[in-house]
């Protein structure tokens, strides 16, 4: 395999990783990436960064159990239908 056969195979795995990533981040769905804060929607409590999954859902796609009020929500701080 030549040099030129490797950079090419390494651009396309870039891009069938990194796009999704991306595109989740922008419009806020499951595959983004959330580095802000979340504060919960019901009682305003800031939740803390690193967090405990509490179900293979959180665990998986992020979330967080609000400690005060018992709600669940996803990593960008919107409650989750049960």
């Amino acid at each position: 395999m030549s040099g030129v056969e490797l950079l090419l195979i390494i651009c396309i795995f870039s891009f069938v990783v990194l796009a999704p990533l991306i595109y989740g981040t922008v419009v806020r769905n499951r595959w983004g990436v959330n580095t802000e804060r979340v504060v919960c929607p019901g009682c305003h409590t800031p939740l803390p960064f690193w967090r405990k999954p509490t179900s293979l859902r959180q665990a998986l796609w992020g979330g967080h159990s609000c400690p005060n009020c018992h709600r669940e929500l996803d990593k960008w701080g919107r409650e989750v239908s049960a």
